[in-house]
């Protein structure tokens, strides 16, 4: 709910972090995130959370080395899907 236009935006920032994920480009999955984000994992408690664009995009890369079939080296589809977008204000 709420407007076309920022349903849609919201939309293309999932579609860029999904593509980002799928290439592991780092520099094209950073574009989502504000210079003064937050990025927390609850379900890895153990790495604290990472402040900062700069903090996120190095602690996303390093995990990058490790992720994907076959230690990365077979293609993966990294898929985004929301339940709702609900804007409101």
């Amino acid at each position: 709910t709420g407007p076309i236009e920022d349903r849609m935006a919201i939309r293309e920032l999932m579609d860029t972090h999904a593509h980002g994920v799928m290439t592991r480009d780092a520099s094209l999955w950073g574009t989502i995130w504000a210079d003064d984000a937050v990025w927390e994992l609850p379900e890895y408690p153990d790495l604290g959370g990472f402040h900062g664009k700069d903090a996120i995009v190095a602690g996303w890369t390093e995990s990058m080395k490790h992720y994907g079939l076959d230690n990365g080296t077979r293609a993966m589809v990294y898929f985004m899907q929301p339940g709702s977008i609900e804007v409101d204000g």
